[in-house]
């Protein structure tokens, strides 16, 4: 469920709902997280995180497996990189998108 409009992001920045003018971050990088040998085939770790300029932050476990499964899901996305996000002609700093 995207941010709404308005809801800050950081004391400078305000995050935006995807659509119409703002353009989605795209993601650049995004490695697999590096799995505990005993892998378990249908399972799954779901994040939320918000896309800055800077990178990814604000990293949220919203559904968790098992503690090694977790931690190797959140340092796989806090490894990911994006072109930024766009509103209209502004990109950067001057516009973030979230979602969850």
């Amino acid at each position: 469920m995207p941010i709404a409009a308005g809801q800050s992001a950081q004391a400078d920045m305000t995050l935006y709902r995807v659509g119409g003018d703002v353009q989605a971050p795209r993601p650049v990088s995004t490695p697999l997280p590096i799995a505990p040998e005993k892998l378990d085939k249908g399972r799954k770790v779901v994040v939320s995180f918000v896309v800055t300029p800077d990178g990814v932050r604000d990293i949220k476990l919203v559904k968790r497996y098992k503690a090694e499964f977790d931690t190797a899901a959140v340092d796989a996305v806090a490894r990911w990189r994006f072109e930024p996000a766009r509103k209209g002609s502004k990109r950067g700093r001057d516009c973030a998108t979230g979602g969850r």
